[in-house]
């Protein structure tokens, strides 16, 4: 078993290393979205306490060397190079790196994840593909059911748990996101039914 899944990050924390999660657990995630989203400037992103956000957010960013402070401020940063969870993330990267060109669907990447060699959970799988998301946000344009959504957000990352075949990407690495956006809203098709949503 080690040896299918050798690329499979080593997440010490039964919260989020799950099939599934508990209510709780679903709640403490939308925390660390929200406060990822709002800037991950401070240590912890200034939770305080023992609750459910602040472990699995030490296990999955903390602890990884996600998170970590550049001189003055914390910031989302490749995890370290000996880290479990550098195989998984570097994966993501080149998945983000292959929407260059045009829009990729994130259920494929959730899809990916799952399978050998990395067997992540589908309780950690969103949060790491949303983690990688946030860190690249300037470079990133999301899209929902073929619209392009600007503003991101813990009800956003919700639906994108519902229905992951809904959502697609495009990264586009070192281009400001102003002077691309109109060639992009014609990145993907036009729903059937002619509604945007």
């Amino acid at each position: 078993c080690d040896t299918r899944f050798q690329a499979s990050p080593r997440i010490a924390n039964e919260l989020i290393n799950r099939r599934q999660l508990s209510t709780a657990s679903v709640v403490a995630v939308k925390k660390i979205i929200t406060s990822l989203l709002d800037g991950p400037t401070r240590r912890g992103l200034g939770f305080a306490g023992n609750g459910p956000e602040v472990t699995i957010f030490h296990a999955v960013f903390e602890a990884t060397s996600w998170h970590r402070k550049m001189q003055p401020e914390f910031q989302l940063m490749a995890p370290g190079p000996k880290c479990g969870l550098r195989p998984a993330w570097t994966a993501i990267q080149k998945f983000l790196d292959s929407s260059l060109h045009e829009p990729r669907s994130l259920s494929v990447l959730w899809d990916r994840l799952a399978q050998p060699p990395y067997g992540i959970r589908a309780g950690l799988a969103p949060l790491l593909i949303w983690g990688a998301l946030i860190q690249r946000l300037s470079e990133c344009c999301l899209y929902e059911r073929g619209t392009y959504v600007p503003n991101w957000s813990a009800e956003l990352y919700d639906r994108f748990l519902r229905a992951p075949d809904e959502f697609h990407i495009r990264c586009l690495a070192g281009t400001r996101l102003p002077e691309v956006l109109v060639d992009l809203s014609a990145a993907l098709p036009t729903p059937a039914n002619g509604h945007a949503s």
